[in-house]
């Protein structure tokens, strides 16, 4: 029997060489120097010394490589190396001492593409990433390999993959993920492509049942200390949704984020959007979601699981209804009815042109403890422009109410986000029209909003209505929204935008915003 595979040998107290050549007969190039990482890692855990020696050994291990190379399947004792790798795998990540730097799980493939999934077989490892002082990471690095159609898989293996399906593929793709996931008891943030949460696919049903029994285990079981899940790729199916209960159910999770591609396959290119929670899925404090889409149904469901919700925020995302149809205000109305007492933040970003929205719906007068508001100016109908001559009375419109008369007294930041100039200046309208009102029992005058201190507009490339405009053009509907801020006696600074970098940004549009910030003066 290899001494990799042999259960009762203790791998980290062999010597340097042995281990080393041990390594050269029964596993892909490339991975000794994990190993050798790890035996280190072990004796200066032993020693206590986990200052410049770990930092230094971490630097210099960071970029290590599983398979070092393409396996070629065709080759006589491939299969065996491969099994010994992830054998002596296991073992070094079950040592007390190397688990304690296990902190943070990432399980998502190379491509998040149904394809890749289906078709490519990640190989996982251990990799002790970049950190300061003694931050644990777990991150697996990917190599698409294929294995033959007629691996068999061994018992141990049956045994990691907690009762899979006897069928190679499944093993071979899903063994890896559930045999960490049994290793998982320090880890405390995880991060797995919407994929794996389609029951459909026989890949995603063994990962779904290793985590589902995990979970249900008393205190989380191999998931206790899970405390940030976030799930990447979603679409507008809403069957992953469906699956977050899982997740919600552990009892120390913290982050709950919902995330998309932009327009590229590159995990690097993903933005993430951080941001905390409490310690319970009861108590969830912060939801967001990115780049995705989610129905209006399984929003309310998940919204009446986070009765303690205090930050939602939707960052160019969109909630539809069974008809493909979506209102900013059934957003609005559905955090209303189930966090209307608890939520200081609320961030509503779209993307989809201002048409197909309607936001006259939109109040949030019903929001006890409302702070901080950053809304999309789309989420509001501009005001119609003065009626011809032979047209309808304009008056005869129902207008939105002034923005003030729509905000709650507690209100500290408001924030437009971009959208059309006349919105934008509408809205500006809206809020400082009103910005005293007579106190009848004082004889004097108070401010409707008493707690605003801010005020941020961010603006796009250089657009009106979303077609894009001279300079001259530009500078005049922005200057308009300068007098409405002048006339309320509020000071405001400008991002100078008219340098050439910034038009060339512009017209390329690589210039997501700029932004005019004012402090709101307070009253005499």
């Amino acid at each position: 029997m290899s001494l990799a595979t042999d259960p009762d040998i203790e791998l980290l107290d062999l010597p340097n060489e042995l281990l080393a050549h041990i390594v050269s007969d029964t596993m892909p190039l490339g991975f000794e120097s994990f190993v050798l990482s790890c035996k280190r890692l072990y004796a200066i855990a032993q020693e206590r010394k986990l200052t410049e020696q770990h930092n230094s050994l971490i630097h210099a291990y960071q970029h290590v490589d599983f398979a070092g190379q393409e396996l070629d399947w065709s080759k006589e004792g491939t299969l065996p190396r491969l099994q010994c790798s992830l054998h002596l795998l296991l073992e070094i990540a079950c040592q007390p001492v190397i688990a304690r730097y296990i902190d943070t799980a990432f399980l998502l493939p190379v491509s998040p593409t149904e394809e890749a999934m289906q078709n490519t077989l990640d190989a996982d490892i251990l990799d002790i990433g970049t950190c300061d002082a003694a931050l644990r990471r777990f991150l697996p690095i990917r190599k698409s390999l294929k294995p033959p159609a007629d691996i068999k898989p061994t018992s141990r293996l049956q045994t990691v993959a907690h009762g899979a399906s006897s069928r190679a593929d499944v093993v071979w793709a899903s063994s890896w993920r559930i045999a960490l996931i049994s290793l998982m008891t320090n880890v405390s943030k995880l991060a797995i492509p919407h994929q794996w949460l389609h029951p459909s696919t026989s890949h995603s049903t063994a990962l779904l049942d290793a985590l589902a029994t995990e979970a249900a285990r008393p205190a989380g079981g191999a998931l206790s200390n899970i405390t940030e899940v976030e799930i990447w790729g979603l679409t507008d199916d809403p069957t992953p949704f469906q699956q977050l209960n899982i997740f919600l159910a552990l009892p120390r999770i913290r982050r709950l984020w919902c995330g998309q591609a932009t327009g590229t396959e590159n995990p690097e290119r993903y933005w993430p959007v951080e941001w905390c929670c409490p310690a319970s899925a009861s108590q969830l404090e912060c939801l967001e979601f990115f780049w995705c889409v989610i129905s209006h149904f399984e929003l309310k469901k998940m919204l009446a699981r986070t009765p303690k919700l205090r930050r939602f925020r939707m960052h160019k995302a969109a909630v539809v209804s069974e008809m493909q149809t979506w209102n900013v205000g059934w957003v609005v109305q559905a955090l209303q009815d189930y966090c209307g007492g608890t939520l200081t933040e609320i961030t509503i970003s779209i993307e989809c042109h201002a048409d197909v929205i309607t936001g006259y719906m939109c109040d949030f007068i019903g929001f006890k403890v409302l702070e901080r508001l950053e809304l999309d100016t789309r989420c509001f109908c501009a005001p119609p422009r003065a009626a011809a001559a032979d047209a309808p009375d304009a008056s005869a419109v129902s207008l939105p109410p002034r923005l003030a008369d729509m905000l709650p007294a507690t209100i500290k930041t408001v924030r437009l986000l971009t959208g059309t100039h006349d919105s934008q200046t509408f809205l500006l309208n809206g809020l400082f029209s009103r910005w005293h009102i007579d106190d009848c029992e004082s004889g004097t005058q108070r401010r409707v909003l008493p707690s605003l201190q801010m005020v941020d507009v961010l603006r796009g490339s250089v657009t009106v209505g979303g077609v894009p405009v001279d300079e001259g053009q530009d500078e005049e509907a922005w200057a308009a929204a300068r007098r409405v801020i002048e006339a309320a006696g509020c000071s405001y600074s400008d991002v100078p935008h008219a340098s050439p970098e910034w038009v060339e940004k512009s017209r390329a549009g690589l210039l997501d915003y700029w932004c005019v910030v004012r402090e709101i003066e307070a009253d005499a």
